[in-house]
């Protein structure tokens, strides 16, 4: 999922035009926004980039917001099942398809 984000043509544009990689506007955008973020990786260069983050105008973080919000939210996990209760208390995504 997350490679098809970074993929997203908002993304690579706005990428482009601050001249920093995909990765790290959406960094830059889930800071910004106060979400907790947490990237994975185990090349050193990338480790080194996640920690560069930069403040986006408030015309690209609506366009980075508006293009998270235009679907459905997708979980990577969702400990309800093992756990007993539905902590997410959402619609579930039919897992059939």
């Amino acid at each position: 999922m997350v490679g098809k984000t970074l993929k997203l043509p908002v993304v690579q544009r706005i990428a482009k035009k601050l001249k920093i990689t995909p990765a790290q506007a959406i960094v830059s955008w889930h800071v910004q926004r106060g979400t907790v973020v947490l990237p994975k990786s185990v090349d050193a260069g990338r480790i080194s980039e996640n920690y560069h983050i930069y403040a986006l105008t408030s015309e690209l973080f609506d366009e980075l917001e508006s293009a998270a919000t235009s679907h459905r939210p997708h979980r990577l996990t969702d400990p309800s099942a093992r756990w007993g209760v539905d902590i997410f208390e959402d619609e579930k995504e039919d897992q059939s398809s």
